[in-house]
């Protein structure tokens, strides 16, 4: 992945990591929320691995199955719960 490329050869430390990330990767997911919010779960699913791979990569850890833990780690939301959030914010 280009990302973690980048972040090898220039050794920035993980807030940064996380800004760019979700600058680059993520804005554009939030940017699309009032179109992505008429997929269903299984089709935003691709999504998801996107994500998870910026977190691997963020906080150094080897792929473990506990995504949730990273989530946690991170304070990132899946993206279908991000979407359903500002979904929210912006409905109520």
């Amino acid at each position: 992945m280009v990302i973690r490329l980048f972040f090898q050869r220039n050794s920035l430390c993980g807030s940064v990591i996380r800004m760019f990330y979700i600058s680059v990767i993520r804005s554009p997911i939030d940017y699309a929320t009032p179109v992505l919010i008429q997929f269903s779960a299984t089709q935003l699913h691709p999504l998801e691995p996107v994500q998870n791979e910026a977190m691997w990569i963020i906080l150094g850890c080897p792929k473990t199955p506990w995504i949730e833990v990273l989530r946690a780690e991170m304070h990132l939301p899946s993206i279908m719960c991000r979407i359903q959030e500002i979904t929210s914010r912006t409905v109520g």
